[in-house]
């Protein structure tokens, strides 16, 4: 328990609710966007590899990475991006 508190406590909290955000955002993306993409091409035409990609990550995405950026000490950013990289890891198979 002791390293998993060593391992929060030296960064800012905002960092923990963006890659918290990061694991729900990417496990709802992964959720919903190929049955958006099969519901749009169907009443719309268009091809579903375009209806899906990128929808909804647009907005999350550079907000996110900025956030990060600005409330992280340079000598921590690689660690920090490192744990959202993670994030992305485990939001991605959590989805059915």
């Amino acid at each position: 328990m002791n390293r998993i508190v060593d391992t929060i406590r030296p960064y800012h909290p905002l960092v923990w609710v963006v890659v918290g955000g990061t694991v729900f955002a990417r496990t709802a993306y992964f959720m919903s966007m190929p049955f958006l993409a099969l519901y749009l091409s169907g009443t719309s035409g268009l091809d579903p590899f375009l209806t899906g990609n990128g929808l909804c990550r647009s907005f999350f995405e550079p907000i996110s990475q900025a956030l990060l950026a600005d409330v992280t000490p340079s000598e921590k950013r690689m660690r920090v991006f490192g744990f959202r990289y993670m994030a992305i890891n485990v939001g991605a198979p959590s989805a059915p």
